[in-house]
């Protein structure tokens, strides 16, 4: 007698099919994107923020 086989056994760690380096990248080459996409956007932003704030009279152009 003694005790079971599955206790005593180790456990298999479960590992992702994909690999850390495949990870990152696929994090990359989507986040990426939306990042320079938003970076472009900004002096548009800060343009119209700043006409705006003209308009009301805050700021002097």
């Amino acid at each position: 007698m003694g005790k079971p086989e599955a206790v005593y056994k180790k456990k298999e760690s479960k590992r992702s099919p994909l690999g850390m380096a495949a990870v990152a990248l696929l994090i990359f080459v989507v986040v990426a994107p939306l990042l320079i996409e938003q970076l472009r956007l900004l002096p548009a932003v800060w343009q119209f923020l700043t006409d705006l704030l003209a308009k009301v009279g805050l700021v002097s152009k």
